[in-house]
């Protein structure tokens, strides 16, 4: 069986196994990709539908809000470029380790991610009512 990979077109043999679920590690991955929204995006958290919210849709996902799609968002920050995607070989993806994608995809996973965006952006949106 094989897997397509959307953003340089290769087919990888997938052999099922996923990475084991790490609440820490995706609270990691989602702090870093809410740092580079606030270099990138600086008001972006009031752009964000709470409610809507789901790391698991292309639409509703952060980037998905923020920039009509997660392929769109993609393609605009890697600027053309598919190869930048990668952080190499053996690495995690950028959009896994900025918490815009999960890599395990588990239910537990997704909503443990979609848990810990809310929390950046409550963070967000406490820090300008002071």
């Amino acid at each position: 069986m094989f897997k397509i990979d959307y953003f340089n077109g290769l087919r990888q043999p997938f052999n099922g196994l996923r990475q084991p679920f790490n609440a820490e590690r995706l609270r990691l991955n989602v702090e870093a990709g809410a740092s580079f929204l606030d270099k990138e995006c600086p008001q972006w958290a009031y752009l964000i539908d709470l409610a809507a919210l789901d790391v698991d849709s292309a639409t509703c996902c952060v980037l998905g809000q923020l920039y009509g799609g997660y392929v769109n968002a993609i393609a605009m920050m890697l600027d053309g470029n598919p190869i930048g995607f990668s952080t190499g070989i053996g690495g995690l993806r950028w959009d896994i380790s900025h918490g815009f994608f999960v890599e395990s995809c588990t239910d537990e996973a997704v909503a443990a991610t979609n848990s810990y965006w809310k929390i950046e952006i409550g963070k967000r949106l406490e820090q300008k009512e002071i």
